[in-house]
């Protein structure tokens, strides 16, 4: 006992012993918001618009004679600071004064949430009117689970009025939170570097000998200061024994300088640009830029098929030789109508032919050329009938590269002969982040790649360059990144789009050093639904960087979580954030389109990522209508590329859709709706209420006993366990438990209708034990739990069961606080127009399969036409 009441009185001591610190920085708002839009600070508003000015300092107004912030967020949303560390599962303080009147928001809060923004924890709102006084907004809370940083900020979407913010503050609690929790400090903050000269028109790879002329953007300096400001520039070319005198240009208000840079001959060289105040010497800053001076091709229109391809040749197939020119470096697609055996074509006197008849396959490729002249030698033709096409196709893209030796459907696992037959010829480059093959069968997929034509890129995280040091540090790790040097290129994964502008600033940095590399670059942008390249002072400089990176071939991938939506003109009005994005970056960049790689991703199955929040919806659908746009859509027309991101949360059949819609827009050229050709709608109907948001109104439950199958509602189960992205509050958050009894099976049943016979479709479902909700388990659990379907032959060969999280099949990660989710897939033959779908929790009629009381909840059901062509 005694021992007990030490413990005691020596925790209790621990706790009062404890420091509290506030780990936030710049809680006094230090700096000038009118200097650089929507940014004071290490404080940033998401989504700043030059054109507005959201935050204004109020000095001094805040209690004990603080500053405060005033946050008039036009577009709503965010006012933050982030790169955080905080430790997961302990508690900490957090909240700030606030001062409001004729403020207006349905999501007002204060919020601190992870990495990806999967989970957060929220202060009481904020209320509308405090009458002119200052209110403490206060919470105290358990951080959840993080893969990396937090974000701490006011939370405020579709807000009227303003919010007066001050004191801000963020307190470990515990002994381990404090020694695990820190805020570390960018060297940009409060001084943000804004002195680079920009550099934005041509590419500096691309100025052109006949009339070499520049266009400069300068971020620094307040307006009124550029107009006693100039630039001078100076051009030395590769063989010239010194520089050209300096050219000067006076500056302006606008930002913008066109620089004249004098009579220049063919070659590579370097320009200098410096920032003076008129009338000094010294450099405000000081640039160096490694150009490239060419005379530039000419325009060749090619006839356009879609604005994704164009034909360059259509002719009849014969033996002998055919000649095409193609009109700018990018990728290019050679194939014949349809396979011949032993047909085959080389390209410009090759040995190896670049197409030829494969079994099973069409006779194509797809490979990258440069501008300029080619010829085609065909052997072996048919008698007559055939055609060659060439034609110029986008950079189709795949992520991640994952073959296994053999298929598991089940584990969202494809082998070779998947690959061939329905995505080989869909895609022309695969990312993958460690392709060092070693392995026997490794080296046999690389050796299939080559023959194929196709580029691997690597990639490389962003999450870490905050400082000078690590820019370049960045810039080294890219250059010398040993699987970057075995391969194509690299993509640098991932910065938001309102990302931290410290961070952004020194990512341009460090793609600033790497405009000579030989491979090809890119950066992910993620955030691209809501976000906007809307902050010139910041984004000018970003994306210059990255389109003159690896000499002019950088590349900005867009990623799009391309969420689904209930209704044809929802989702219409959804995807207009598409050409939206591309008009912010088009103000940025010349010819935008031809920078950018607007990706889709393949995050189809609940527990991870989940962008098939509807269990009524046809995913399908969802993604036909993203391809299409980019092919139709004339505001879109030109794009660089496209293709599908984290296709290892797949499952087979929409992966199989994937390749094939990437076949018929990207490839084929066409514009007509594919999913119309296959008779898929948006919302097929087939099913009612899959997610029990109308209780049991329209299920038949045979419980059992009593209240052995409920409908219960689970707070964010939704969006914080199955991960439905965009859902809204309280989508997924109802489901059907089912308490197993050891007197017979529950059941509960649906009579799916509207469908055709000898057609195929798909029941698909989630299910968790609850109690492994409530406590992970950390294991492979075993369950009792299926649908089944009357009226219908079950095709066991493609419908599965598929696992989250996949460490148990060797895939994957685990995080301690999640749950095993189910995912399951029933393929059916429908054999008359409706078909009962029933579940239940015993293995058979007779067979339990398991103890009474075990709780099984399910939602997410609905019933699809399935693609199996």
């Amino acid at each position: 006992m005694k021992k007990t009441v030490a413990l005691l009185f020596l925790s209790v001591i621990s706790l009062f012993a404890l420091e509290e610190r506030n780990i936030l920085l710049d809680t006094d708002f230090n700096g000038d918001p009118e200097e650089t839009p929507g940014i004071i600070g290490a404080w940033n508003v998401k989504n700043a618009d030059a054109a507005n000015t959201p935050l204004i300092l109020l000095p001094g107004e805040a209690p004990d004679g603080k500053n405060a912030i005033r946050v008039k967020i036009p577009k709503g949303e965010i006012f933050r600071q982030g790169d955080i560390t905080l430790v997961a599962g302990e508690k900490y303080r957090f909240g700030a004064y606030v001062r409001t009147k004729g403020f207006k928001s349905p999501t007002a809060s204060i919020r601190i949430w992870n990495l990806g923004w999967t989970r957060d924890v929220v202060s009481k709102p904020i209320p509308s009117d405090t009458n002119g006084q200052w209110v403490k907004i206060e919470s105290v809370a358990t951080m959840p689970s993080s893969k990396s940083t937090y974000t701490y900020g006011i939370y405020a979407m579709k807000p009227e009025g303003y919010i007066d913010f001050a004191c801000p503050y963020l307190i470990p609690l515990s002994e381990k939170a404090l020694a695990g929790s820190s805020v570390k400090v960018p060297t940009h903050t409060g001084a943000l570097d804004l002195s680079r000269v920009i550099p934005v028109a041509p590419l500096l790879n691309q100025i052109d000998v006949s009339n070499p002329k520049m266009k400069f953007y300068i971020p620094g300096q307040k307006p009124e200061a550029l107009a006693k400001c100039r630039i001078g520039v100076q051009i030395k070319m590769a063989d010239d024994a010194d520089f050209l005198p300096w050219q000067y240009y006076d500056a302006n208000e606008t930002r913008f300088v066109e620089a004249s840079l004098g009579k220049l001959k063919e070659g590579e060289g370097t320009m200098r640009v410096v920032l003076l105040k008129k009338g000094e010497e010294k450099p405000l800053s000081r640039n160096e830029y490694a150009i490239r001076v060419i005379k530039l091709p000419l325009k060749v229109t090619l006839k356009p098929l879609n604005n994704l391809v164009s034909e360059i040749l259509d002719t009849e197939l014969k033996n002998g030789e055919v000649s095409f020119y193609n009109p700018r470096e990018g990728w290019v697609f050679i194939g014949f109508d349809k396979p011949y055996r032993g047909a085959a074509v080389t390209l410009n006197g090759g040995e190896r032919p670049v197409v030829f008849f494969r079994e099973g396959e069409p006779s194509d490729c797809m490979t990258v050329l440069p501008l300029g002249n080619y010829v085609l030698r065909i052997a072996n033709a048919p008698a007559s009938g055939g055609r060659l096409v060439v034609r110029a196709v986008p950079e189709l893209m795949l992520y991640p590269l994952i073959l296994g030796k053999e298929r598991n459907f089940d584990n969202y696992m494809y082998d070779l002969d998947f690959y061939k037959k329905y995505l080989f010829h869909s895609a022309n480059l695969f990312q993958s982040g460690n392709w060092l093959p070693k392995s026997e069968f490794d080296l046999a997929v690389d050796r299939e790649l080559s023959e194929r034509s196709f580029k691997i890129i690597t990639s490389h995280g962003l999450n870490r360059l905050k400082d000078e040091k690590e820019i370049d540090d960045m810039a080294d790790a890219i250059r010398n990144n040993p699987i970057m040097k075995r391969n194509w290129g690299l993509a640098a994964d991932e910065l938001d789009v309102s990302a931290y502008p410290p961070r952004v600033l020194a990512t341009a940095e460090a793609f600033w050093k790497l405009t000579d590399l030989d491979r090809r670059l890119g950066i992910w942008f993620c955030g691209v639904e809501n976000s906007q390249f809307t902050n010139p002072r910041i984004h000018y400089n970003l994306l210059s960087a990255c389109v003159n990176s690896s000499r002019g071939r950088g590349k900005i991938l867009l990623e799009t979580y391309v969420s689904s939506r209930l209704s044809d003109d929802a989702l219409k009005e959804y995807y207009e954030y598409i050409p939206r994005q591309i008009e912010s970056i088009d103000k940025l960049v010349p010819n935008a389109p031809e920078h950018v790689m607007m990706m889709m991703c393949g995050y189809v199955s609940p527990g991870s990522y989940c962008i098939n929040k509807y269990p009524s919806v046809d995913i399908k659908v969802v993604f036909d209508r993203f391809f299409q746009m980019l092919a139709t859509d004339p505001r879109l027309k030109g794009i660089y590329g496209t293709g599908c991101y984290s296709t290892f949360n797949t499952d087979e059949e929409t992966l199989r859709w994937i390749g094939r819609l990437m076949r018929h827009y990207c490839v084929e050229g066409k514009t007509e709706s594919l999913s119309e050709k296959y008779g898929f709608t948006l919302n097929p109907a087939h099913l009612q209420d899959g997610d029990f948001e109308k209780g049991l109104a329209c299920w038949t439950a045979e419980p059992a006993e009593e209240n052995s199958i409920v409908v219960k509602i689970i707070d964010n189960y939704g969006a914080k366990y199955q991960q439905r992205i965009g859902g809204g509050t309280g989508l997924g958050d109802s489901v059907a438990m089912f308490i197993r009894s050891d007197k017979k099976p529950n059941r509960l049943s649906q009579v799916a209708k509207g469908l055709k016979p000898g057609h195929l479709y798909c029941l698909s479902f989630s299910s968790v034990d609850y109690d492994d909700l409530l406590k992970p388990q950390n294991k492979h659990l075993d369950y009792v739990f299926d649908a089944t379907i009357s009226d219908a032959e079950i095709l066991p060969e493609v419908s599965t069961s598929f696992r989250w999280p996949r460490i148990w099949n060797g895939r994957g990660y685990l995080r301690k606080d999640q749950p095993e989710h189910i995912i399951r897939r029933i393929v059916f033959r429908a054999k008359n127009e409706t078909a009962t779908v029933t579940f239940s929790d015993w293995k058979t009629d007779t067979e339990p399969g398991g103890p009474a009381g075990v709780r099984r909840i399910v939602n997410w059901i609905g019933v699809r036409p399935y693609y199996h062509e």
